[in-house]
């Protein structure tokens, strides 16, 4: 009996050493909004970055947070306070996935033959999203004629001060260009300081001004853009999802994040920085 019951145990050993240990879930980071540091490795994390379900992330601030992405799905993780120490905003990946919701954000198409003929429809009234530092909007200019006396202003305000910028017009295009509506006094100023912006259709002969639209722009860093969006189009490669669904993903996650933004300009610069590497 005892010589079988060794043989048993022998047995159950091999068998335990044989079958390695059940790795928790493992995700990629798709994007990282403040500072965000993984306890269990001692890195600060980054796009592209793996994460495994039982990890401890350490977060900088209560704003702080990340996406990240594997075969279940896209989650958000978000702080809570560490029970053992108050001051620590913390979470275990495996206690804090949150299926990653959409914001309600609708992508605008501003490509009508004849340029768009409602900016405040295009805008919409909370965040837009630009890619890169410039944008160029061609507008109607039956319903938005532009000459020297006819303009667009720019406003907003900047540590109690009222700034209101003249916006470029070039062939047909309205100019959202970052440097020059950003710059004050010989300074730049944060567009990310900025809570909301007025745009105003202005004559400056009469001096009568109607507001067209009242929005949040948000210039997207574009190398920041371009590799999440790389990384989770390899991704949903992997898991052999067609290109066309691909392309509605990436343009659903952009407006999640960011802000409602111009179908055709995101397609083609998507075509053009994305796909075609």
């Amino acid at each position: 009996m005892k010589t079988i019951f060794n043989i048993l145990l022998v047995f159950t050993l091999c068998l335990a050493i044989s079958i390695p240990a059940i790795a928790g879930d493992s995700y990629y980071v798709i994007h990282v909004k403040g500072s965000v540091t993984n306890k269990t490795s001692g890195k600060v994390l980054k796009v592209g970055d793996q994460v495994n379900s039982t990890d401890q992330l350490k977060f900088a601030t209560a704003d702080a947070g990340i996406i990240i992405m594997g075969s279940k799905g896209k989650f958000t993780i978000t702080p809570s306070a560490n029970p053992n120490n108050k001051s620590e905003l913390v979470a275990y990946v495996q206690n804090a996935l949150l299926p990653m919701k959409s914001s309600g954000h609708l992508s605008t198409r501003g490509g009508e033959a004849d340029g768009v003929i409602d900016l405040k429809t295009y805008f919409g009234v909370s965040k837009f999203a630009i890619i890169g530092d410039k944008l160029a909007i061609k507008l109607n200019t039956t319903r938005y004629p532009v000459n020297d006396n006819q303009v667009f202003i720019y406003r907003y305000v900047y540590n109690d001060t009222v700034v209101s910028k003249k916006m470029d017009f070039k062939d047909n295009h309205l100019i959202l260009d970052k440097t020059a509506l950003y710059t004050f006094n010989g300074k730049f100023i944060d567009p990310s300081k900025i809570n909301n912006v007025e745009v105003y259709y202005t004559n400056l002969q009469t001096k009568h001004s109607t507001k067209i639209v009242n929005f949040m722009p948000q210039f997207v860093k574009e190398d920041d853009l371009k590799a999440q969006l790389k990384l989770q189009r390899k991704l949903l490669k992997e898991q052999k999802v067609t290109d066309e669904q691909i392309n509605k993903d990436l343009l659903q996650f952009t407006t999640d994040v960011y802000g409602r933004t111009d179908e055709e300009i995101f397609n083609e610069w998507l075509k053009t920085s994305v796909n075609a590497e």
